[in-house]
């Protein structure tokens, strides 16, 4: 597998807590690489990191180094970046307006597209998320009408909707149904086709059925990475706490 995304000696704080403490790993392209830990270890940060959204908060300081396919993320245009490296948030997020306007906004902002180009665009990344047979001749209903697992899969074409290279998923799942997360998960499944997927997850059981390659942080530190099995049979004795109170 190609690594996309790189972190080298990744440290962040800010200023009263140190958050990440030296982590270095590879994100690999095509595939699902989920990120688990408990609570507070730091996840979020993490891949906030990737496509510098840690700079939106002043006190975050972030030493050593990200790179994106080799290239440090400091050096590109930081819009560009967020384009090519979309976030999709734990709570869905729609914009209070209709759900066409709402995957064509991405479009309209980053991307020279005539009417009838954003028009495909937008029926591709319904399609993409799996929306479009549900919404084919309801596209003006406002998105906040939606049900949850509707609003989260219409956030994911919103993402897909700027042509990312990578799709980072911040729990999408964990304020849904058990139906609308089985259709989130079948839909990480098809994404990896043709997108790079980072997810961040505590639900052990769905890191087993999706994840391609699995890093284990705890306490701000990369304590497991690489292979699904650290799920298994995890090598640290509080990784293996972790890993067996979650399995519960």
């Amino acid at each position: 597998m190609s690594v996309v995304i790189e972190t080298r000696n990744l440290n962040v704080n800010s200023g009263s807590q140190q958050i990440l403490s030296n982590v270095s790993l590879a994100v690999a392209g095509s595939a699902i690489n989920t990120i688990v830990g408990p609570s507070g270890s730091g996840k979020s940060t993490l891949i906030r990191t990737f496509n510098r959204l840690t700079d939106l908060y002043p006190r975050l300081r972030v030493g050593g180094e990200v790179l994106f396919h080799g290239k440090s993320v400091r050096d590109y245009n930081v819009m560009e970046l967020r384009r090519r490296i979309g976030l999709v948030f734990q709570k869905p997020n729609p914009f209070p307006m209709s759900v066409y306007d709402n995957v064509a906004f991405g479009p309209r902002l980053h991307l020279s597209l005539k009417k009838a180009e954003i028009d495909t665009l937008v029926e591709e990344s319904l399609r993409h998320a799996g929306l479009y047979d549900e919404m084919s001749g309801n596209l003006d209903k406002n998105a906040l009408e939606l049900s949850g697992g509707q609003q989260q899969r219409l956030c994911i074409a919103r993402a897909l909707a700027v042509q990312p290279e990578v799709l980072m998923m911040d729990e999408p799942t964990s304020s849904l149904d058990p139906i609308a997360k089985s259709k989130i998960e079948d839909l990480m499944l098809l994404l990896k086709e043709e997108y790079t997927v980072v997810l961040v997850t505590h639900d052990i059981d769905q890191a087993n059925r999706v994840s391609d390659t699995v890093k284990l942080l705890y306490n701000g530190r990369m304590v497991e990475y690489e292979s699904p099995e650290v799920l298994r049979m995890p090598e640290y004795e509080h990784a293996r706490q972790f890993v067996m109170k979650l399995a519960r």
